[in-house]
């Protein structure tokens, strides 16, 4: 019975810590109004375009498409996932920065991303983006573990 009983105060906690996390706010982008508006981490939709800012967690495991910085660089602090505390480089592709730049309204934009079933192989990331812009062209470019980010970070 005290082993059901701490049990169950563990799984409130978690409960508790999950709803505080999936209750946190980030800018996701609203097609219909061509512009990014807040929104709950747990609203967030496979496919959505997220803007994350400096200093800010990433709200789900996302795609690089570009960032504030020249050629898409950014750097990320890990130590949530694996103790460490120092900076990590990410680069999203340069297709990708390119077209995001040049374009700039994200409601152009429908795609998918084909990726791996998962596997155990947790460092790699290798995917393929097939993106519309306009309904007209067409790029597909590769993704790999550099434009990936996991939640948390």
């Amino acid at each position: 019975m005290i082993n059901g009983l701490k049990d169950f105060i563990e799984d409130w906690k978690r409960k508790k810590s999950d709803d505080e996390e999936n209750n946190r706010k980030c800018e996701i982008f609203d097609s219909q109004n061509t512009t990014f508006v807040k929104k709950l981490w747990k609203d967030i939709k496979k496919g959505d375009i997220i803007k994350v800012q400096e200093n800010e967690y990433f709200p789900a495991d996302i795609s690089l498409i570009n960032t504030s910085e020249k050629n898409g660089v950014c750097y990320i602090e890990t130590k949530n996932l694996d103790g460490e505390t120092n900076l990590k480089f990410k680069q999203a592709n340069n297709k990708l920065v390119n077209i995001s730049s040049t374009i700039g309204n994200f409601a152009h934009f429908k795609g998918s991303i084909i990726t791996k079933k998962p596997n155990e192989f947790i460092y790699e990331f290798d995917a393929k983006l097939n993106l519309n812009i306009n309904n007209r062209e067409i790029i597909n470019t590769e993704l790999d573990k550099n434009s990936f980010l996991l939640r948390g970070c």
